[in-house]
């Protein structure tokens, strides 16, 4: 399950990079000239990106963590740096009408999976908190915000995640308990 879960948040990774560039590409920064390809800049970028994934990627799969005694601690910081890394993204594309906003659906899964129920609802309300701010902070207009009526259907969709994920696993952890139980009685 780990090992699926690194996945998961090396992917989530990749599409806030994509937001990172389409910002770039916007802006005019990119151009598609051959030496600006392998400039400095270009190189510097590209090794970044690989550099900060590949470190998530090994605190993320590495044993020693795993069994460390603060890994809710280390879970509750990584998954703090993906909402900033998330909000970011969605800041750098657009804000209120960025299109990368489904971006905190991987988060919701990996911490509630990780995590459970609890944690996975509190990251989910963090992300629909930080929706909703950035709606309220760069709407542009005192009519009817549809970006803002948008946005609570897909907060509505983080909670919903979250909470039937969450208590799978609480089903699962409960059953698994139950039969250790039942092995140790009749064992």
């Amino acid at each position: 399950i780990n090992d699926i879960v690194s996945v998961v948040k090396l992917c989530s990774l990749l599409f806030a990079g994509l937001a990172f560039f389409q910002y770039y590409s916007r802006a005019g920064q990119f151009s598609y000239s051959f030496a600006y390809l392998f400039s400095v800049d270009t190189v510097t970028i590209f090794t970044l990106i690989l550099a900060v994934s590949y470190l998530l990627w090994t605190f993320s799969t590495n044993d020693k963590f795993r069994q460390a005694k603060k890994v809710k601690l280390l879970r509750v910081i990584e998954d703090f740096v993906f909402l900033l890394i998330f909000m970011s993204a969605i800041l750098i594309s657009g804000a209120d009408n960025s299109d990368f906003k489904f971006i905190f659906i991987f988060i919701i899964l990996t911490a509630t999976i990780q995590s459970g129920l609890k944690h996975g609802v509190i990251v989910a309300f963090l992300s629909a908190v930080g929706i909703f701010l950035i709606d309220l902070a760069y709407s542009t207009s005192s009519t009817i915000n549809t970006n803002f009526e948008n946005d609570i259907i897909l907060a509505g969709v983080f909670l919903l995640i979250a909470w039937p994920l969450g208590y799978y696993g609480q089903l699962e952890k409960n059953h698994v308990a139950r039969l250790e139980d039942m092995v140790n009685r009749d064992g």
